[in-house]
């Protein structure tokens, strides 16, 4: 609130008006590094968003929200400083092989989403973790992690349907084993993917996906 007051002789006069400030998209204030880790000990991941209204913190693992059969194992939190930073944290007691992957920090309000993504390596032989659902926008570049852990690996490899892919110039698989997918369409790329990771030792784990595409319409 701003107030002014003007005087001439003896006559005075005044005003005031209130300054709103509008909304503010989500922006990273602070976000965490790659880490490798033997299992065991505890891991804490921890990002710092600003925004108005403050933003809402999702967690996700290889690019999808973590699997309702391993949250139990996950203590997540968040709080808003004097500053109005909107601090969320991951915790883990004690790591796990199969707690290994990509990890994101997703904030969220009215006015757009940032997003924050450090590997977490956990040595061990491969594990396979639950089947991932994720739902992308048609005509986007998308890229898919496979859900298995394990450190390190040697080899990821993808197939949709029993076909070795990328079979098309619109997917590549690139050197940690991320399979990209261009310009994805519902006719085309929505279904079912399977992956399977292996170790030098010739230890292997497999993963499955599902990728439901939809229109920017539907939304």
């Amino acid at each position: 609130m701003y107030q002014c007051v003007a005087t001439s002789g003896e006559e005075t006069a005044q005003a005031s008006a209130e300054l709103a400030l509008g909304a503010i998209a989500p922006e990273l204030v602070d976000g965490f590094r790659e880490q490798t880790l033997q299992p065991g000990p505890p891991l804490w991941l921890q990002c710092a968003v600003s925004g108005q209204p403050p933003p809402r913190v999702t967690w996700l693992l290889d690019g999808a929200e973590i699997p309702p059969l391993l949250q139990p194992a996950y203590q997540l939190g968040s709080f808003v400083t004097d500053r109005g930073l909107v601090v969320a944290h991951l915790n883990v007691s004690a790591v796990r092989v199969d707690q290994g992957g990509v990890y994101t920090c997703l904030a969220r309000n009215i006015l757009g989403a940032v997003h924050h993504s450090a590997p977490v390596n956990v040595y061990g032989p491969p594990k396979s973790r639950p089947p991932l659902n994720l739902t992308v926008v048609a005509d986007t570049d998308v890229q898919l992690r496979c859900p298995a852990a394990g450190y390190p690996l040697a080899s990821v490899s993808w197939s949709r349907a029993g076909v070795r892919l990328p079979n098309s110039m619109m997917q590549r698989v690139l050197f940690n084993g991320t399979l990209v997918l261009r310009a994805v369409q519902g006719s085309t790329d929505r279904g079912q993917y399977d992956c399977t990771v292996t170790n030098q030792q010739g230890q292997l784990a497999s993963g499955r996906l599902h990728l439901n595409v939809m229109s920017q319409y539907t939304l």
